[in-house]
């Protein structure tokens, strides 16, 4: 997000729009086009917050941090700041202003999805996992952190997040002290918790027989 505020096509001709990232606990924290020093202003209300998008010059690009909390119509509290951000949709079509919600989860309440388009962020590719164990092997040094079979490694990482593969790395090489066999193990038992905490699915690993099991029950031709 803050790669596209700063290309010249999506903002003013001086190239580039101003990026701001809010959050409750730091509030609004913005990068303006030819400044090096970044900006704050002190505004953590979730309510208040969005008058401050208001004032902000034309065409930026704010980032909301965990505002799906604010946006549930089933909670009176939250009425107040749902009227709000609708009083906001008209200026910022005017202004050239865009408000990202970026949230774990989708809370788009009926009286604002005509306005508001899903983006759904992919988890990572095979070639992004392997970033993610380079990071880790450098930071602890590749004679510390031997890895015997990356490609064993990659495919046990397979469908967890950025943030997730680098805690799990992590967590198999403090344990084993190498990423190795037992590596790949500890990072397929890690995923397996991490799909059990979704609720949705079950997760089994493949047994060695499961195969041999199958040949013996079909009948001959």
């Amino acid at each position: 997000l803050r790669s596209a505020a700063s290309e010249p096509d999506l903002g003013n001709a001086g190239g580039g729009r101003s990026f701001w990232t809010w959050s409750q606990t730091r509030g609004f924290i913005g990068q303006l086009p030819g400044k090096d020093k970044p900006q704050a202003i002190d505004r953590k209300d979730p309510v208040t917050c969005l008058a401050e998008i208001e004032k902000m010059p034309g065409d930026a690009l704010i980032v909301m941090r965990d505002y799906h909390y604010y946006l549930d119509a089933a909670n009176p509290a939250n009425w107040e700041t749902l009227r709000r951000v609708r009083d906001l949709i008209p200026l910022c079509k005017e202004t050239g202003k865009t408000i990202v919600f970026q949230a774990p989860r989708v809370v788009i309440p009926p009286e604002i999805e005509k306005d508001v388009a899903l983006v759904d962020f992919p988890l990572p590719t095979r070639d992004e996992l392997s970033a993610v164990l380079d990071i880790i092997v450098r930071s602890v040094g590749e004679a510390k952190a031997r890895v015997k079979d990356r490609s064993a490694l990659l495919e046990a990482a397979r469908g967890l997040t950025w943030a997730e593969a680098e805690n799990i790395f992590s967590l198999a090489l403090v344990t084993h002290g190498d990423l190795g066999p037992d590596a790949v193990k500890t990072v397929q038992r890690e995923k397996a918790d991490v799909v059990k905490k979704g609720g949705l699915l079950e997760f089994r690993e493949a047994e060695a027989t499961f195969l041999t099991d199958i040949a013996h029950a079909l009948p001959l031709v």
